[in-house]
């Protein structure tokens, strides 16, 4: 019940940040020692997207972070001629990362990175 009500209230906050209005039962709302754990646990997800850095491998990424297969989506770089792809954290599927590879003609373990994007938040798409 506590993951959910962490999980719940995080969604509400970024609904706040974005000027949505949270519908959520008053039931779920953090006593100030659960809000810190979740902005101590959030602040951490965002540390671990600033360790990626440019010409660090795919192998490199795929260690800290889990492909996110979109489609339909729009390019973020289009004028290049890398290959961009989305990444999740491990911890929250909502954090992503748009990362752009130099590559040859298929994906492999050594493609570097070329560019990446700021973190965001995405909901799942159905």
């Amino acid at each position: 019940m506590k993951s959910v009500k962490i999980v719940l209230s995080m969604v509400a906050g970024t609904s706040l940040l974005f000027g949505a209005i949270p519908h959520y039962p008053q039931h779920f709302s953090l006593t100030p020692s659960e809000r810190y754990l979740l902005n101590d646990w959030v602040s951490k997800c965002l540390e671990d997207f600033k360790t990626i850095k440019p010409n660090m491998t795919r192998l490199e990424i795929t260690k800290r972070l889990i492909p996110y297969q979109r489609t339909g989506s729009p390019t973020l770089f289009p004028y290049s001629s890398g290959s961009l792809e989305a990444f999740a954290h491990p911890e929250c599927p909502y954090f992503k990362i748009d990362i752009e590879f130099a590559r040859g003609v298929s994906p492999s373990a050594d493609d570097k990175i070329i560019k990446f994007s700021k973190p965001y938040l995405e909901g799942a798409r159905y």
